[in-house]
């Protein structure tokens, strides 16, 4: 069977059955959304590496599709070329056949990078392992929580015992906040940013160094991603001391649904040998989450000095830890130094997280 089936590079000729692809997964007032951020992700790009998406095909039909994302990274300052996998897709007729496997082997003959992979779900996991991918484990989100009220409505369903619950886990919230009392207002200075500049590069290029693995984060990088992506409603902002010197920037979005207000931190990095400006990011942060009453903040963060600095100010590491994968790494890294997790530098933002959010413009306005 599997002689039926190949695996093409994308062409504009096959975005018609690709939109077919797309029908059967998103709702139809999604679609048009769809091709608007697709098309911003594939051309928007900056990096050097060609923008490589792959098809499936049976004959000539279009029956599944993966993303392999050019990124320029920075392994302990050096620069190297490679690829975070994202958007994998595969027609439902086809699914439970071994076809992903396919797809994936196919990507790996024609993309010989070294190559990350991240934002799973479970069937997608399993698939990647057994194409082969590596697992880095150990890669937790944090979270800070506000309000409890619709957890613990989803968990109580008895009146009575329910605002007995809320009332407690309010008084208690309150009290843990005025015991950690973390004032870091005179760190440095904190102002919002429309759009970055080449201060970013400036500022990435002095403290890549101090990173393992991390995507270089640079001016037109930083724009692309976080500015001109369609339909966001990031609020970026940067920290600098007194003589202007930059020392890192955060990047905040608002998303509302069924009662809940969720802050994210999509991206944020700041100088290591200042760790105090990350937990002043935080703080900036904290503070414009509460003034919409979000009821929670999510956030990813793998390096260890900042998750300290997260736990110092109320954060929760995630029970349940998220999946993150390596390939065709032999020969350019050390396994032991590529599979821990402390080497990498990860954020919500890392490959096509949130790419695909159609976020409400007014989504800061207060309640």
């Amino acid at each position: 069977m599997v002689k039926d089936f190949r695996v093409v590079a994308l062409e504009e000729k096959f975005m018609k059955d690709v939109t077919s692809l797309w029908e059967e997964r998103f709702p139809d007032d999604y679609l048009p959304q769809r091709r608007i951020l697709f098309d911003w992700l594939t051309t928007g790009n900056p990096s050097t590496l060609k923008n490589r998406y792959f098809l499936l095909l049976e004959q000539r039909k279009v029956i599944g599709m993966h993303g392999h994302m050019p990124l320029r990274f920075h392994v302990n300052g050096r620069e190297v070329m490679g690829y975070l996998a994202h958007d994998d897709l595969l027609s439902m007729d086809y699914r439970g056949k071994g076809l992903g496997k396919v797809l994936l082997e196919g990507v790996t003959k024609q993309a010989s990078e070294f190559s990350g992979a991240l934002w799973f779900n479970e069937p997608n996991y399993k698939l990647y392992k057994k194409s082969g991918w590596m697992d880095v484990p150990k890669f937790y989100a944090y979270f800070k929580m506000f309000d409890p009220s619709p957890l613990i409505k989803r968990k109580f369903k008895n009146k009575i015992v329910r605002k007995l619950v809320l009332l407690g886990g309010k008084v208690l919230l309150r009290a843990l906040e005025i015991c950690r009392n973390v004032n870091l207002n005179d760190v440095v200075d904190i102002f919002q940013v429309e759009r970055f500049n080449d201060e970013f590069d400036k500022f990435f290029e002095k403290i890549s160094t101090h990173f393992g693995f991390i995507v270089a984060r640079g001016e037109k990088y930083l724009n692309w991603k976080f500015v001109d992506k369609p339909f966001n409603n990031y609020r970026i902002f940067a920290a600098a001391d007194k003589t202007k010197q930059l020392f890192g920037y955060i990047v905040l979005k608002i998303e509302r649904s069924e009662g809940e207000v969720r802050g994210k931190i999509v991206d944020i990095l700041a100088n290591p040998e200042k760790p105090e400006v990350f937990g002043a990011l935080i703080q900036k942060g904290i503070q414009e989450f509460v003034r919409v009453r979000a009821n929670y903040i999510e956030i990813v963060c793998t390096y260890p000095p900042f998750a300290k600095w997260l736990r110092k100010m109320g954060f929760i590491r995630k029970p349940s830890p998220l999946w993150f994968m390596v390939k065709n790494w032999e020969g350019l890294f050390d396994r032991e130094f590529i599979g821990d997790i402390k080497n990498w530098y990860l954020t919500l933002g890392d490959a096509d997280g949130d790419a695909w959010a159609v976020d409400s413009d007014d989504a800061w306005q207060n309640l």
